[in-house]
């Protein structure tokens, strides 16, 4: 672990990496519920705030999973415009500004290929949101199994 990451967690910037926070909270001898708040809690206090931390997580993946999207449509929109941009260019230079051939086929390999750049990156970013919804899953399984239990716990500690 790193120093702005930590610093990150505690400013509320963001959440430790689901792949240290076991261990980190056996190393610490707190629950993950106490890693989130940042404060020891109470059985009672429990309950609430693990549904609070739960809404956190899910708000705070859905703002990144938004970011991704606005990205994914401002890389779409520039890919497809620069690709007709220099596809119009190559076709009106050979046709009125006397382009040679090689030119012009060499400006639609360029459009070509830049589109199909735009196009890979825009993918590799939806792969990414499809990861976030998938996330969103495991966070929803999650939250319905802390309140399905949590009542049995205290049952048990009563």
């Amino acid at each position: 672990m790193i120093d702005r990451a930590v610093s990150k967690w505690e400013c509320g910037k963001s959440l430790p990496d689901s792949s240290v926070m076991l261990e980190l909270c056996e190393t610490l001898g707190i629950s993950v519920n106490e890693l989130l708040t940042g404060e020891e809690l109470e059985m009672e206090q429990y309950s609430k705030q693990a549904e609070a931390n739960l809404l956190n997580a899910i708000k705070q993946k859905e703002e990144s999973y938004k970011r991704l999207l606005r990205l994914e449509i401002v890389i779409g929109i520039t890919g497809t415009a620069v690709f007709l941009a220099v596809l119009f260019v190559a076709v009106l230079g050979h046709a009125y500004w006397g382009l040679p051939l090689w030119a012009m086929i060499t400006l639609s390999a360029v459009a070509v290929a830049m589109f199909l750049a735009f196009t890979l990156l825009a993918l590799r970013i939806e792969q990414k949101g499809a990861t976030t919804n998938a996330e969103h899953a495991v966070i929803g399984m999650s939250r319905h199994m802390v309140r399905s239990s949590l009542p049995r716990m205290s049952i048990e500690a009563g």
